[in-house]
């Protein structure tokens, strides 16, 4: 059976070389090759395209940008890597739009100091902090976006610059604990105060891998002694006495952070994910940052 003639692109179908320098020609032939793994329908269902064909995702990239999507594609051959190449470029155009919906000041990684630090920090005290996250970031020209993982892609946040040099960073909420929140906010932000100029090509991250990538590490070390420095974590009493919750919100208490975030972090030294899952469960960070503002 003959396919279906996606508004015209199938007429286009590379046969000469003059036509095969074309990004736009080029990306619709790759993903007509890898069709079967697009997750077009629910692309189309959720409203991100206007309908489950192809033409429509090319619709997406050329609002997104479709420079470099051509080189992604020719390495993206399982799912999750295409999953995350058609997500990424969901959050380029959320990005977009909120660069050109606001007033920003200028960037640079210096404002990426103790105050921000200290800014923040405050927030993650109470669960409810977490909504006035973007606009601690937008203070200092960061665009701070949430999109949700495409088809359950294995997809934590993404950090890079707009082609006008503004940094942002997108989260999916894919894990959705304030512990994990916060590490991956602060996992972004460290690439940003560390790699910045380095952000030519974002950088799409699965946080449940352990890297040995020395940008991930850099990035991963900051996101833990931010909020705790190393000298505070050695000593607390928590890590070496009796484990229970009067104990953990003791020493939350005296570091100025929630509960969870302090849960998290000794679930994680620890691998121990059995630890305070009633404190770490308690509050979804979904259902905080979107259903409370219905």
């Amino acid at each position: 059976m003959p396919r279906k003639n996606y508004d015209g692109f199938d007429d286009l179908t590379v046969n000469s070389s003059p036509l095969k320098s074309n990004p736009t020609i080029d990306l619709y032939n790759y993903l007509l090759s890898v069709e079967d793994k697009l997750p077009l329908k629910s692309l189309a269902k959720s409203g991100v395209i206007a309908s489950p064909e192809l033409s429509s995702l090319v619709a997406l990239y050329s609002v997104s940008g479709i420079k470099d999507s051509g080189n992604f594609f020719k390495k993206a051959t399982d799912s999750n890597s295409i999953h995350a190449d058609v997500w990424s470029k969901v959050v380029l155009k959320e990005v977009m739009i909120k660069e050109l919906s606001n007033k920003w000041c200028d960037f640079n990684v210096e404002k990426i100091d103790v105050r921000l630090i200290t800014r923040l920090k405050e927030l993650s005290i109470t669960a409810e902090g977490i909504k006035s996250v973007s606009e601690v970031l937008q203070s200092i020209g960061v665009i701070l976006v949430y999109v949700p993982t495409v088809n359950s892609a294995k997809i934590d946040g993404m950090v890079g610059r707009t082609n006008t040099g503004r940094p942002y960073i997108a989260m999916t909420l894919r894990h959705n604990r304030l512990d994990n929140f916060w590490f991956s906010l602060l996992h972004e932000i460290g690439h940003l105060k560390y790699h910045f100029l380095l952000l030519d090509s974002p950088i799409v991250e699965n946080l449940d891998e352990v890297s040995t990538n020395d940008m991930e590490i850099e990035a991963n070390k900051f996101a833990l002694t931010a909020f705790i420095p190393r000298r505070l974590w050695s000593r607390t009493s928590l890590k070496f006495g009796l484990q229970n919750n009067e104990k953990l919100f003791e020493v939350s208490n005296e570091l100025g952070v929630h509960p969870s975030i302090v849960a998290g972090r000794l679930r994680r030294d620890k691998q121990d994910y059995r630890l305070y899952s009633d404190v770490i469960s308690e509050f979804d960070t979904r259902t905080i940052l979107f259903e409370g503002n219905k």
